[in-house]
């Protein structure tokens, strides 16, 4: 996980990243800001002044919220994506942990798992398939060599920066369509309704003949 010291807020969309893993760094006033996508990099090169002003409020942005909103949809809607590196495809739940390691960096498996409310079992063959693709590897703790960490490989994180960089596209499109006090509006009803879904259950997986999905 990235230390404290490392990490930065992008001023266009709110996400926590890790500075050695910015998408790109703008140069203003003498101050650097990291991104963690091309898309809110552009957008802050072309209103350094506004981004900056609203980076500065204590709640998240609209935009960092509707992005968690629209990553947990997705999970319920077995949002199965291609896999541009290989002309593939990778279930939902794949995605779901790419993402995740993607954000926070190198985690132990327990950790995985419940961030991602599965079971050991279910996060170990999740975890075996994006091994055999080559996007995530297992390695022993620096620290502690009996703990195992599990972390993106350079191919992951490419797709994983390539997936952000789409969702992030689609995040700031759609809020860009409305004015500041709509947008607030139409994150909190989506929250809502994000909310009234984890008292339901998780759908179960379609199978897809290039994807096998854990039952």
């Amino acid at each position: 996980m990235a230390s404290i010291s490392s990490t930065r807020r992008d001023p266009v969309c709110g996400m926590d990243i890790d500075a050695a893993h910015a998408a790109a760094t703008y140069q203003h006033a003498g101050i650097t800001y990291y991104f963690c996508a091309l898309t809110c990099h552009e957008r802050f090169a072309a209103a350094p002044d506004y981004y900056i002003v609203s980076a500065v409020q204590p709640e998240s942005p609209p935009s960092r919220m509707l992005y968690t909103a629209l990553r947990t949809l997705r999970t319920f809607f077995d949002d199965t994506r291609a896999d541009p590196a290989r002309g593939g495809l990778l279930a939902a739940p794949e995605w779901e942990v790419l993402f995740l390691l993607g954000e926070r960096g190198a985690c132990k498996m327990r950790e995985v798992a419940s961030a991602c409310h599965a079971a050991m079992s279910t996060m170990t063959g999740i975890i075996d398939r994006l091994v055999a693709k080559a996007l995530v590897q297992r390695q022993h703790s620096a620290t502690d060599r009996r703990v195992v960490l599990v972390s993106l490989t350079g191919t992951g994180r490419d797709m994983y920066q390539q997936g952000l960089e789409a969702d992030m596209q689609l995040v700031l499109t759609m809020l860009e369509a409305l004015e500041p006090d709509d947008q607030r509006t139409f994150v909190t009803l989506m929250q809502q309704s994000v909310h009234a879904l984890s008292s339901v259950s998780r759908p179960t997986q379609r199978s897809h003949p290039d994807v096998h999905h854990t039952a």
